[in-house]
């Protein structure tokens, strides 16, 4: 029986080829984008499902409020790993993890510069599911100057030879460190990556023991069965002991009244699973998801399925009339409902599979480009993952009953003497599915249209906004502290060449200020002082990036009292309550001695010192007082190369054991949106092929309407009814489907939109036009269709349609 319904269906298939193809090739789309969709969804989910204690580790996070500002930090202070095990029984285990600028290490003669390095305490390895194939585990990372490479790093380094006890010389920090193991490659779903982990003894940051700090990410391996709940009920001793005493050292008041002038300074415990798709930290270890990406493009998948499964759905009653006589023959001939049904679901079945393979080849011809906008490395493990296997069979199974079951219970009801006597009426019920159908389409499309066009806007807004500074042509050299006493003969050496216009030196430049501290102006205690972000620039720092002055004056080295200046931005000048702020003393706290009188030199505009998703933060700058690792260096746009070429020779004559490490302020700044670009390339993409999939369903929808109203549009153009009349006939429904999509949509979109936008500080607003032309394009795109087909049923002769009249 299976075998003469497999025999129909292909014969059915290859009768009406243009019907079966546009089947196929809409499933083919909507499949393939759900794949995609699916392996990215797939990918963000694993993220460090890899470690076998996984419901044990927790990650310590730091948060506090200080003059109404809020502080929300993924890192801790040095100590509070060790304390933690020490005064908690049920913390079995910490590991603190530093994640370190991009270096240079060198094997003689060999050169390399390494992007994923960290320092990590010896216990890494009982903590986390690092495999070690060389090596041993309670020694590896347990001295000072001990490195544990990866797999691919050893054989970079040391080709096939036994790397253990081998030397590999550091050059940013002059060191030698041995290599003590060998650990595989990193998977690419861990939140943290690494090719290189330094012993943490070996840090600098190992001897602070100050709590009230943001500088390592700490690791707890809870004891099985312990509730986090119970261990964070014990924190609050834990800060009367450490914190209460920093407290009051540093803001000369108890921890008591630190908290009722309304700060707060405590830890949470974040399961490590939540941390890439959970965490809306500063200063994260690595680059992070997002939940709503992973819901919201979910959702795509599913909703693509559905728009594809009702094409299939709308394509195929839409030949009803055709089938229909062949339906009446077969129940006369003595054929049942059920097997009826059978047959057209294994039509659809079959339908379904072809797709499902072809769909197959377009997931693999796409793949490269997807994962070239997802960055991610994303491959179809057919026979080796057994799960994604029967997730494809699973999907085909389902896809077909889902498409095949309504075409098949509505064409198998057909009355054979109705549909025999050439009497085949469409039903309002089916009519109105159909248009439901249709309409649920276009929801989805015109929802894909407006948030493409609020994420390009938006997109085009950041690239576009004046930030208050300059971006463009800024060179930035990376550990310029290796120049030591010879910075300032460097930077005169550059200023020789006439495309250099200006240079500077600082501790942190526009997108990279992560230093804070505690200030408080003249005229009130010490007790109010409140958090302030800094950093340390020489005279030239206005001139380099062209920051407007607000009054006052930036730093000059024509004065020396300007070493004991500060200049601060609006934002600040409002925090810190200054009317007039030029010449005021400002408090540097010190806790530990005398605060440092400092007094106000000038008030520079605001400017977007941090990325467009934040609001403008208060800023003070303070003279650079020898201690400075970045330069940076405006250049001209022409002879760019040469100019490059230039300073790296420069760089080569004054430091010759650390690496020209540098990159443009303007690709480092767009690089804070990638996230961002990805989500606008994905709704621009799967925007064009929901309308592609649309297409198709409007196709099969004016087909079923233009052949199911054949005789009375016969009869109209015999009664002297014009085309352009018979084409508006036919074209009125889609134009109320449209209506109909449009107000359902809109607020979908909305609130969307809003939801997504809010992630920014500075944004677009949701613009009414953007909803208008959207709606628009999708009423255009539909008319085009639809007008199509009713423009070819309008121009065919009656005498055809009325023959058997």
């Amino acid at each position: 029986m299976i075998k003469n319904y497999l025999t129909i269906a292909l014969r059915t298939l290859k009768k009406y080829k243009g019907y079966a193809a546009i089947n196929i090739f809409g499933l083919a789309i909507g499949l393939a984008s759900a794949i995609l969709i699916m392996l990215y969804v797939q990918d963000e989910l694993s993220y460090d499902q890899h470690h076998e204690n996984l419901e044990q580790i927790y990650r310590i996070t730091s948060h506090g409020r200080f003059q109404s500002d809020d502080m929300n930090y993924a890192v801790t202070g040095n100590p509070v790993g060790p304390a933690m095990k020490m005064e908690f029984p049920g913390v079995k285990e910490y590991v603190r993890l530093q994640s370190l600028d991009r270096s240079e290490f060198r094997i003689g003669d060999q050169k390399f510069i390494e992007k994923e390095v960290l320092f990590a305490d010896s216990s890494i390895f009982d903590v986390f599911t690092i495999p070690l194939i060389k090596g041993n585990k309670e020694t590896a990372l347990a001295s000072p100057d001990k490195v544990v490479l990866t797999e691919t790093t050893a054989e970079r380094y040391f080709g096939y030879e036994d790397p253990i006890g081998k030397t590999i010389t550091w050059s940013n920090r002059d060191k030698k460190l041995e290599v003590s193991g060998v650990v595989k490659d990193c998977p690419e779903t861990s939140h943290f990556q690494y090719d290189m982990l330094v012993s943490y003894i070996s840090s600098r940051q190992s001897n602070h023991s100050l709590w009230l700090s943001h500088a390592v990410h700490t690791y707890l391996f809870l004891q099985d069965g312990l509730s986090p709940e119970k261990l964070k009920s014990q924190f609050p001793d834990l800060l009367k002991k450490y914190i209460g005493p920093e407290v009051e050292r540093f803001f000369g008041s108890s921890l008591e009244e630190f908290r009722k002038s309304g700060n707060s300074w405590g830890y949470k415990l974040q399961p490590l699973e939540d941390i890439y798709l959970h965490s809306d930290l500063d200063m994260e270890i690595g680059e992070t998801g997002n939940m709503k990406d992973v819901y919201f493009f979910s959702i795509i998948a599913i909703f693509l399925i559905f728009i594809a499964v009702i094409n299939f759905m709308n394509l195929s009653t839409a030949k009803s009339a055709n089938r229909a006589k062949e339906v009446g023959v077969r129940k006369v001939t003595g054929s049942l409902r059920k097997q009826l049904i059978s047959q057209f679901l294994m039509e659809a079945f079959v339908i379904t599979i072809i797709a499902l393979l072809v769909a197959t080849v377009f997931v693999e011809l796409s793949l490269p480009l997807f994962n070239n906008f997802t960055n991610k490395n994303l491959a179809i493990q057919y026979f080796q993952e057994p799960g994604f296997f029967l997730f494809l069979l699973g999907l085909g199974v389902f896809v077909g009953l889902l498409a095949g079951s309504y075409p098949a219970f509505y064409l198998s009801a057909y009355k054979p003497i109705t549909v025999l006597k050439g009497k085949l009426g469409t039903g309002a019920k089916n009519s109105r599915l159909r248009s439901i159908l249709v309409t649920f389409q276009f929801i989805i499309t015109i929802v894909l249209f407006i948030s493409t066009f609020i994420v390009n806007r938006q997109m085009q807004y950041i690239k576009n906004k004046d930030l208050g500074f300059q971006k463009d042509h800024v060179m930035l050299i990376n550990q310029v502290n290796a120049l030591g006493d010879n910075k300032d003969a460097f930077m005169q050496e550059l200023l020789k060449n006439p495309q250099v216009e200006t240079a500077s030196y600082s501790r942190g430049v526009p997108g990279e200020i992560k230093e804070s501290t505690a200030f408080y102006p003249e005229g009130v205690s010490s007790k109010e002082s409140m958090m302030v972000n800094i950093t340390a620039t020489d005279s030239y720092f206005d001139e380099t990036y062209n920051i407007e002055m607000d009054e006052g004056q930036f730093f000059s080295d024509k004065y020396s009292s300007d070493s004991m200046g500060v200049v601060i931005n609006e934002a600040a000048q409002k925090k810190l309550g200054y009317e007039s702020p030029l010449g005021k003393r400002l408090y540097l706290v010190q806790g530990d001695g005398e605060d440092i009188e400092l007094r106000v030199l000038g008030v520079m505009k605001n400017f977007n010192y941090e990325s467009l998703h934040h609001i403008i933060e208060p800023l003070v700058l303070y003279f650079l007082d020898g201690r400075f690792s970045r330069m940076s260096v405006k250049i001209s746009p022409e002879n760019v190369d040469e100019t490059i070429d230039f300073i790296k020779s420069r760089w080569g004559e004054f430091v010759q054991a650390n690496p020209f490490n540098y990159s443009f302020l303007e690709k480092d700044w767009d690089a804070k949106y990638q996230k961002e670009q990805r989500v606008g390339v994905v709704f621009k993409s799967f925007s064009i092929i929901a309308i592609l999939i649309a297409c198709l369903g409007l196709l099969g929808l004016a087909s079923f309407m233009a052949e199911q109203r054949m005789k009375e549009i016969g009869v109209r153009k015999v009664f002297g009814a014009s085309v352009a009349s018979i084409i508006r006939l036919l074209s009125r429904e889609i134009v109320v489907l449209i209506i109909i999509s449009t107000l359902v949509s809109w607020p979908i979109a909305y609130y969307f939109m809003n939801n997504w936008l809010n992630d920014f500080a500075f944004r677009v607003d949701l613009n009414l036009l953007v909803f208008i032309v959207s709606s628009l394009i999708a009423f255009l795109v539909a008319f085009f269709i639809v007008g199509y087909r009713a423009y070819k049923t309008a121009t065919t002769n009656p005498a055809y349609s009325l023959r058997d009249e």
